[in-house]
């Protein structure tokens, strides 16, 4: 269905521009139908984040009501599968094609790790690099499909809190930092995120995301690369990533290690067909992301514990080249997945055919079933989660 369709929107591109060129209507249909496919994206978002604020409402209480403290985990379980079909039909109707590396999902250490992580209570930092607004939901794509949802814990910037989405993350007890260049400063960043932390270990969080690059790559590549060249001489220039601020993902690894729960850390590496330079912004997302910008890989491993130095204030010079050295080689993935992506458009191959993207996890549907998924989605869930809740109510009476 997804090379049927993929098929399809190449015939329905090609039409739209032979008819551009012939004065026809086909461009005109196309340019009614943006608005439309905005509206019902947005509806379906604030649909989806209050659905979403009424399942973590008894977060809020969890520590006086019993109850909630037995009906939460299999509640979560039971909204795994919508989860990922609304995250997976939203991307498909923004005609975005998330690609995943299937190597981590069958890779026997990640396995045994996490399965020890789930035994003992430790802890894994999932680092990927920021290119792109939608960031988040790509990596609540990996998060889904690797069972992690409900056990991640989120660090990202205050703006996301005034979001539909960002309700629930701050019902869930996410954590919503102020960047330097908006009025916060660090130590206050650095203070927020220590609480939030605490809040985090306290709700059984087992993976933890921070996005160390603390902005988007075109808004922070020119500033930080001009830095570089100024204090850190002879370090290797980037060209897809920006230089990480390291202070935040320290103290996160020294509070865990602190603590004896810190597992290891799990870089993970995206790239958008659209490159860095010119990033997929939400705007272009609702009305339809054009062929040319529509794939985007995502790329995983796991380090251990001992392959990550101490992030100690003694050792801050080790700690920060060992992660300029890491996003020095997600830079080098990036690299290569963009020469792969210029190979298929210069010689009119397929993506999901060439052998560096060739059994990578597609997770674009075709763009009926999507949107009627979507449309269902926005009239019955929000409903069926207050009918749900009611249920659960009347069930915590029974009991």
């Amino acid at each position: 269905l997804n090379l049927a369709s993929h098929q399809f929107r190449k015939e329905v591109m090609s039409k739209a521009s032979s008819s551009k060129q012939t004065g026809g209507t086909m461009p005109l249909l196309m340019k009614m139908f943006a608005p439309i496919r905005a509206i019902i994206l947005i509806i379906s978002m604030l649909s989806y984040g209050m659905c979403l604020v009424l399942i973590f409402w008894p977060l809020l209480f969890r520590k006086q009501l019993a109850l909630v403290n037995k009906l939460m985990g299999p509640l979560y379980d039971s909204i795994y599968f919508m989860n990922f079909i609304w995250f997976r039909a939203w991307l498909s109707c923004c005609n975005l094609n998330a690609m995943l590396d299937p190597g981590p999902f069958n890779d026997a250490r990640m396995k045994s790790m996490l399965k020890e992580g789930r035994k003992n209570g430790k802890i894994y930092v999932l680092v990927p690099n920021h290119q792109s607004p939608l960031d988040g939901l790509m990596m609540g794509m990996v998060m889904l499909l690797w069972r992690l949802e409900w056990a991640v814990g989120w660090a990202m910037d205050q703006w996301i809190r005034r979001t539909p989405i960002g309700w629930a993350c701050n019902m869930r007890g996410d954590v919503f930092i102020l960047q330097a260049a908006n009025g916060g400063s660090a130590e206050k960043a650095l203070k927020v995120l220590q609480d939030g932390l605490t809040y985090m270990l306290e709700r059984g969080r087992r993976f933890i995301v921070i996005f160390p690059e603390g902005g988007y790559y075109f808004k922070r590549f020119a500033k930080s690369m001009k830095w570089i060249e100024a204090n850190r001489p002879g370090w290797k220039p980037l060209k897809n990533t920006v230089s990480p601020r390291w202070s935040g993902l320290a103290a996160v690894v020294e509070r865990l290690r602190k603590e004896g729960r810190f597992g290891g850390i799990v870089p993970i590496t995206m790239t958008y067909q659209s490159t860095p330079q010119k990033p997929v912004e939400m705007g272009e997302a609702l009305t339809g992301i054009p062929e040319g910008r529509d794939h985007v890989t995502l790329r995983s491993r796991v380090l251990a514990s001992s392959d990550v130095p101490s992030g100690h204030d003694d050792n801050r010079t080790d700690f920060e080249k060992w992660l300029y050295d890491l996003f020095a080689e997600m830079d080098d993935e990036i690299e290569r997945d963009l020469d792969s992506f210029k190979q298929c458009k210069e010689r009119g191959l397929d993506i999901e055919k060439h052998s560096r993207f060739k059994g990578m996890l597609q997770s674009r549907w075709p763009f009926p079933l999507a949107l009627v998924i979507l449309i269902a989605e926005s009239l019955f869930l929000a409903p069926a989660c207050v009918y749900f809740w009611l249920k659960i109510i009347t069930l915590g009476t029974l009991l």
